[in-house]
């Protein structure tokens, strides 16, 4: 059991202390317009979504065959949205194989 346990030392925490840790991958700088874009999108989407799917349920009633425009619009506004803020999220987290350049300008 002597074996498994290492017990640390003052200059250990010294010597992890004094050399910062090398990044895995070199950082560039996140587009902050593309990504707040897609967010914007995202919540847009969502709502009109939800909004289409209740003219659709019948929960507003009307029978113009909104929920349909509604819908699609949801469509077009929630994929973009969704694509550019997952791609953002994962750079973000640091998983292997995103980075922020990949985020359409």
């Amino acid at each position: 059991m002597d074996g498994l346990r290492q017990r640390s030392t003052a200059s250990d925490a010294q010597s992890l202390l004094s050399k910062p840790a090398a990044p895995k991958r070199p950082l560039d700088p996140a587009p902050k317009g593309s990504i707040a874009l897609g967010v914007v999108l995202l919540v847009l989407g969502s709502g009109l979504l939800l909004h289409g799917a209740r003219h659709l349920a019948g929960h507003i009633i009307r029978t113009d065959g909104a929920g349909w425009g509604f819908t699609v619009l949801g469509v077009i506004t929630f994929l973009p949205g969704a694509y550019v803020t997952g791609l953002a999220a994962a750079a973000w987290l640091g998983l292997e194989g995103y980075k922020y350049s990949d985020i359409p300008k």
